[in-house]
């Protein structure tokens, strides 16, 4: 793709708190609402029965770990929680994106338009839901094999770490299709820029799980992160167009 800059982690974390900013303009509220509700909906749900599945997760650990590696237990629980906590938050993450993406293709075309003054045309229904199973496929083969490495004994202990890492990568997919779907990228274009990109991506994604764990402000996560990734997509395919 022609044209663009490298970013930092920093600067992809940055890209979000300026997605945050932009969603609370009163010329984008309007435009807000729908992804705002559908967050708050999934999201407490997700928060509700993630938690009440920790305390079993704890005795099955108890019970599946060996004698003699019970000194990892220290180890290995914290880790767990956060990989559970993670696991839920992705799964219900699929499940609000893919209820709310034409909203969501609606919001980063505003967005690109309030920035830029030039509004590309937002995806319709058909193409913004299209989207989402594709990109559902293909976060399916890693929710499903990442896990098993959680019922690895030893090997659990970077369970988390690599689960943390591919859910900072989706979160970074998710979002930047929005913005670049209405610039009629499919899903292959879109992960081949994040990946020249991947640090300023990985620190977008970081940014988005952060956000998502803070009370309240939790339910702008989506629509913050939607704006974000419109900026991340401004900001390393045209340079010229903000400044941090």
């Amino acid at each position: 793709m022609a044209g663009g800059i490298m970013i930092s982690p920093f600067l992809g974390a940055q890209c979000l708190l300026a997605g945050l900013r932009l969603v609370l303009k009163p010329e984008l509220r309007r435009f807000v609402w729908m992804p705002f509700l559908v967050n708050m909906v999934l999201f407490g749900l997700g928060l509700w029965f993630g938690f009440g599945q920790i305390g079993g997760l704890l005795l099955w650990l108890d019970g599946f770990l060996p004698a003699w590696l019970h000194w990892l237990s220290w180890l290995v629980v914290p880790f767990l929680v956060v990989g559970v906590v993670l696991l839920v938050f992705s799964t219900f993450t699929i499940v609000a994106n893919l209820l709310a993406a034409p909203f969501n293709s609606l919001l980063a075309a505003e967005v690109e338009g309030f920035i830029t003054g030039e509004k590309p045309v937002a995806e319709d229904i058909g193409g913004a839901m299209a989207n989402e199973l594709e990109k559902l496929f293909y976060s399916i083969k890693w929710l499903f094999l990442v896990p098993i490495l959680f019922f690895i004994p030893v090997v659990n202990v970077v369970a988390s770490p690599v689960w943390f890492i591919l859910c900072a990568w989706m979160m970074a997919v998710e979002y930047a299709d929005f913005p670049m779907a209405n610039h009629a990228m499919g899903g292959r274009a879109v992960r081949r820029h994040l990946r020249r990109n991947w640090g300023g991506s990985l620190g977008f994604g970081v940014a988005v799980m952060v956000l998502m764990m803070v009370p309240v402000v939790n339910f702008l996560a989506m629509p913050a992160a939607v704006a974000g990734a419109t900026v991340f997509w401004l900001k390393t395919h045209k340079q010229e167009t903000l400044q941090f």
